[in-house]
């Protein structure tokens, strides 16, 4: 445990702008300041704020309330994601014992003894965060069927109509009279709306405020983005397998790759194919390699887009989607069509026989 001072200078890594800086150390005095002014912030800079003003402050509100609805909303789900019934035993952060202690946790204390850092979140408690979820999931979803014109927006629109679809259908579905007016189908429904929403909100906290450039893999002398529609898809269809409310046959991410970091990690798995000349040959449209054991694809868009790089338009093709390849037609395509070529004795990438 190391014990940190917080007044207003927290010397912590952070992916805030350098106008929040002072002599190296994060300044929350300047972003006060621009909170108070109604100017705006990055998702991630308002989430890095509130989680420290917090953590380190027995104050629980500001004036701007914008500043804190994302962050209150991801913090709360996080505590019921696996099961918004209220019928469950919740924990969540022990707030009160990190404020009085003013220590900063250390991560292997955390994973070995997390006892030490949770508490039971009280019955009373439960029901109001419940209904609090409830009322965001209902609102959330007037939002995306008003608003679907924005491109991300549309994204989780279909991606959400699609769920409830595959719902609906389900067994414990379809086959009962009148369900859709129950508790049980609407919680199912919201855990769905939920989830889009927690997953918009990463979307656009890892891909705002990049440049093309940092956003840009080369390959084979062609320019692909990793942009936030990218991880809207991949976040909805092959992460959190236990939010699904209905049976699926899509392939789900294990600990090797965390959302966090799939754009700079593919970046140095494409760097490395690009280097080795191995792929040179092949379609950019279609990228398989084995890591860790794990059969994974990446699918590029050959449409190519144009954006506004600077005094210049910009062509470049986009990420549709990234997952773990676990489907027999798949995989049969695999030892048919390619053969593994060895890189190093972690990795491996398929090219066409």
């Amino acid at each position: 445990m190391k014990k940190i001072e917080r007044p207003y200078f927290v010397p912590l890594e952070t992916s805030l702008t350098e106008e929040f800086y002072s002599n190296g150390k994060i300044d929350f005095s300047k972003i006060e300041k621009r909170i108070k002014a109604k100017k705006a912030l990055f998702e991630s800079e308002k989430n890095f704020y509130c989680q420290h003003y917090n953590a380190f402050s027995a104050k629980t509100s500001v004036e701007d309330y914008a500043t804190w609805a994302n962050w209150n909303f991801k913090k709360t789900y996080l505590i019921y994601w696996r099961d918004i019934s209220g019928g469950s035993i919740y924990t969540k952060p022990d707030e009160t014992f990190i404020q009085k202690q003013s220590l900063v946790p250390d991560l292997e204390d955390v994973r070995q003894n997390p006892h030490k850092y949770k508490i039971q979140v009280p019955i009373e408690q439960v029901q109001e965060d419940i209904k609090y979820l409830m009322k965001e999931a209902q609102e959330w979803e007037r939002q995306i069927q008003s608003n679907n014109s924005e491109e991300l927006i549309a994204v989780v629109f279909q991606e959400v109509k699609k769920q409830i679809e595959e719902l609906n259908k389900s067994l414990e579905i379809k086959n009962i009279p009148y369900i859709k007016g129950s508790f049980f189908y609407k919680q199912k429904k919201a855990s769905i709306l939920l989830q889009s929403k927690y997953a918009y909100l990463m979307s656009i906290e890892e891909s705002e405020g990049k440049s093309l450039t940092e956003s840009i893999i080369n390959l084979n002398g062609c320019e692909i983005q990793f942009n936030a529609l990218t991880m809207m898809h991949i976040l909805s269809r092959h992460y959190s397998n236990l939010t699904k409310q209905h049976l699926t046959d899509t392939s789900f991410f294990t600990d090797f790759f965390h959302y966090k970091y799939f754009l700079s990690e593919l970046k140095q798995l494409c760097t490395i194919i690009d280097e080795s000349g191995i792929y040179k040959n092949d379609s950019f449209e279609k990228i398989s390699f084995k890591f860790k054991g794990i059969i994974y694809c990446v699918r590029v868009s050959p449409r190519k887009y144009i954006r506004q790089d600077g005094l210049r338009k910009k062509a470049f093709h986009r990420i549709k989607t990234f997952y773990p390849v676990h489907k027999p037609s798949e995989l049969q395509t695999l030892t048919l069509d390619y053969h593994p070529v060895s890189i190093n004795p972690n990795f491996e990438v398929f090219c066409k026989k």
